[in-house]
């Protein structure tokens, strides 16, 4: 499965979860599933192996804005 797929799959069984990095090792240890770490949030941006890479400004706007934008 590639970044993308990844990422926007819209399958049941698959989910995209964000958590403090210092934690992740701990929370991946807790659940009994596959789980793979696809990226990180740092800083400014949202980064995906070498296939992303958003301002996490632009992630927001979009994320608040999208009903309106939507609906007008």
């Amino acid at each position: 499965m590639n970044d993308f797929e990844s990422l926007f799959s819209e399958s049941h069984g698959r989910f995209l979860v964000t958590v403090k990095e210092e934690v992740a090792d701990e929370i991946l240890g807790k659940l009994d599933v596959p789980a793979a770490v696809i990226g990180t949030v740092s800083g400014d941006s949202l980064v995906i192996n070498d296939s992303v890479n958003i301002p996490v400004s632009e992630l927001k706007n979009s994320y608040h804005d999208v009903i309106e934008k939507f609906m007008a």
